[in-house]
């Protein structure tokens, strides 16, 4: 019965690991109750079927601490990995619960996280768009890009019913051209009918009519937009920071990053004592810039300089504006900036893991991200009755059901 849920749950593999090797077969016991607390529900489904057990495959993912360990212990933490998973699958046997489950040992690569990353928060964000606080500036952004692209003018187009043109009309475009510009976006259903209401009878659109279209039907602004002004994925965790840009409005060329600086390193390599000292945050801070620079991210010194456009932040750069008390909120690079130099100069010293955090977050936007980007910091997401979580699994679950796009 092919079930996929997408549901992430357990514990850092290698301290459950680590404790199955001191105290015996209680921990792997334990990791297999909550394997079956998951999997019961769905062999209760099955009853009744001429397929009467489930075979449910189930993804260990290896990131972050876990990829680390790996990478440094010459392949025996992976056997403990296995020998571990063994222990479960053995009990899960003994439980007689109707399924059959199997265990994937998977270890994706920094780059391959930051695109798991993209492709989870590119659907949520467009799923989501319409109960964002503060789209409204995006949404004219978006609005005047498009219609811009359409009209082939390099000139500036007016943002609003009064507003002069600088062609001494109000420009107006055929279907033909404002379709080709949006191509790459959305429900192309609800585009076409939208754009044929909005055409005159010459098939020509005007630029307020489509301003005020797109402002008025949620269901054209959130097929419209999000995909257009969005320019990728802030994330990090307890190993590296990873940053995916999307080189075109609605592209599928995407540029994926990642350096090993996450809020968990500066505490086990010694860089960081307790309490932190100001020298030390200084002196992390350079260091996550020379691996900025090191592994080609985009930078000042950089051909093309600092990225700019609308990003969203996801995961440990997430609880930084929590711990700063701003998430949730689409803000600008200035407010970022000020809100995480406020929170990291009243944090307390003793807290490294957060310290890390609201310094990798401060130096990474500042030196990465232009003055003119926009950023959301969000985790959670709400649409249609249910919370749904940006993370790299839930990313690599759309992908393998082929609903990444």
């Amino acid at each position: 019965l092919p079930l996929m849920t997408g549901a992430k749950f357990g514990a850092i593999l290698w301290e459950v690991v680590q404790r199955s090797e001191a105290e015996g077969c209680g921990p792997s016991r334990e990791f297999a109750n909550e394997v079956i607390r998951h999997v019961r529900p769905l062999a209760e489904r099955a009853e009744g079927r001429e397929e009467t057990d489930i075979c449910m495959l189930i993804c260990v993912g290896l990131t972050g601490a876990n990829r680390d360990r790996i990478i440094s212990e010459n392949g025996d933490f992976f056997e403990s990995c296995h020998k571990f998973l063994k222990q479960v699958t053995h009990h899960i046997e003994d439980s007689c619960i109707g399924a059959i489950v199997v265990f994937k040992l998977f270890v994706p690569r920094g780059d391959q996280e930051a695109q798991f990353e993209l492709a989870a928060t590119r659907y949520l964000l467009r799923m989501a768009w319409g109960a964002l606080e503060g789209r409204e500036m995006n949404t004219k952004e978006a609005v005047h890009d498009i219609f811009q692209e359409a009209h082939g003018r390099s000139s500036a187009l007016p943002l609003a019913d009064g507003e002069a043109s600088p062609y001494g009309v109000e420009p107006t475009i055929d279907l033909v051209g404002l379709r080709r510009a949006v191509r790459g976006a959305g429900n192309q259903h609800v585009i076409r009918h939208a754009f044929s209401q909005l055409a005159d009878e010459n098939g020509r659109v005007r630029f307020n009519a489509f301003a005020a279209g797109v402002q008025n039907n949620p269901d054209l602004e959130a097929a419209l937009v999000p995909l257009r002004v969005f320019k990728g994925v802030c994330s990090a965790g307890g190993g590296t920071m990873q940053l995916s840009i999307v080189e075109a409005s609605g592209s599928d060329d995407v540029q994926l990053f990642s350096i090993p600086t996450g809020n968990k390193v500066p505490a086990s390599t010694g860089a960081f004592s307790k309490p932190v000292t100001d020298e030390e945050i200084a002196g992390w801070q350079d260091h996550v810039r020379h691996k900025i620079v090191e592994h080609q991210l985009p930078h000042d010194g950089s051909p093309r300089g600092r990225t700019k456009g609308f990003f969203i932040c996801i995961s440990a750069f997430f609880y930084a504006a929590k711990s700063a008390k701003f998430p949730d909120r689409i803000l600008s690079h200035a407010e970022v900036v000020d809100r995480l130099e406020r929170a990291l100069a009243d944090a307390n010293r003793l807290d490294l893991k957060l310290v890390a955090n609201l310094a990798n977050a401060l130096t990474y936007i500042a030196t990465v991200c232009d003055e003119q980007s926009w950023f959301l910091f969000k985790r959670n997401w709400n649409f249609q009755d249910r919370e749904y979580v940006s993370t790299w699994s839930f990313g690599w679950w759309l992908e393998s059901c082929g609903l990444g796009e």
